[in-house]
């Protein structure tokens, strides 16, 4: 039970209310007994996000919240400010009046009080945001492995492979900086990253250089999924290999966006990805947005633009 005089419109938790919302989150979003969704996400479930937390009120308790981040999107010397909205739940008992719709409005607006240009969320009821103004956009591919058919493609041992630590994050940075759609990360964001439970971060070197580096997990959610990768291809061949030789993955989902990349041309000799839309998008700022193309759903498929809506990693953090 929360202390402070709660209202029914949106507004930001205080320090004694943290932890009322995320034991709330955690109830809302998490199966029972699974991790919390403060150390699945310490970057945004963090008392110095507060003012990134959105909550609503009523019969004296917090009964509804979401969460919301920046972040800027860097594709060669182009930039451009997206704000993430997630976490959107409301206890069961006040579904029906309206709480979700005012807390996703309200996010968009301060979102766009604070230079986003657009504002991205994932969601298995697109409907809901799409009366919202949200619409699909975006590419993913999904390559699904399995251990069986990865047993006769085996590299060459080149590479050394071992967990990546936060004393390698500015080589990581370094990989992750040369893909051409990448968001900007400070070392505190990276090493919330690494801190993430039930996860790998999996690299690969020679000498002391790293040459790759793959996620695959991230605490409740992710699950047998690589959500992250960079570097060299044929070193990233043999993380792939890793995880099945090493941690015994039966089956392994490769995810990421359609770019040409020698990791990506390998897996497509052998299984045919599953080709799905980024997210869920709304422009908030129009001013902020010219000159950037967004790639939109066709009836055929997905077709690439000049400045692709694929975030590399933000589910990570």
């Amino acid at each position: 039970m929360c202390g402070r005089e709660v209202s029914e419109e949106p507004r930001a938790p205080d320090l004694a209310e943290f932890a009322d919302v995320t034991r709330l989150a955690t109830q809302l979003l998490r199966a029972e007994g699974s991790s919390s969704v403060h150390l699945d996400y310490p970057h945004i479930f963090a008392q110095e996000n507060l003012a990134g937390i959105r909550v609503i009120g009523c019969d004296q308790r917090i009964v509804a919240l979401t969460a919301t981040d920046r972040f800027v999107l860097r594709s060669g010397d182009r930039r451009l400010m997206l704000g993430g909205i997630g976490s959107v739940a409301t206890d069961a008992r006040y579904q029906g009046r309206g709480f979700a719709s005012r807390l996703v409005e309200d996010a968009c607006l301060r979102l766009a009080d604070q230079g986003v240009a657009i504002a991205v969320l994932w969601s298995d009821i697109p409907e809901f945001y799409e009366r919202l103004g949200f619409r699909w956009a975006g590419t993913e591919l999904f390559f699904q492995l399995h251990s069986d058919l990865w047993q006769a493609r085996r590299s060459l041992q080149r590479f050394r492979i071992g967990p990546v630590t936060p004393d390698d994050i500015d080589q990581v940075d370094r990989l992750h900086r040369q893909l051409p759609v990448w968001h900007e990360r400070c070392e505190t964001l990276w090493k919330g990253f690494l801190s993430i439970p039930h996860s790998r971060f999996l690299g690969a070197w020679m000498d002391d250089q790293l040459f790759a580096y793959l996620a695959i997990g991230k605490g409740a959610d992710m699950v047998n999924h690589v959500h992250e990768w960079a570097g060299d291809g044929e070193a990233l061949r043999l993380l792939v290999e890793s995880l099945f030789d090493r941690y015994h993955y039966e089956t392994i989902t490769v995810m990421g966006p359609p770019i040409g990349h020698p990791f990506f041309d390998l897996l497509g000799t052998l299984v045919r990805p599953t080709v799905r839309p980024f997210g869920l998008i709304k422009t908030i700022r129009e001013d902020l947005t010219r000159g950037v193309e967004i790639e939109l759903p066709l009836d055929v498929g997905w077709r690439p633009r000049e400045f692709p809506l694929y975030v590399w990693g933000f589910n990570s953090v």
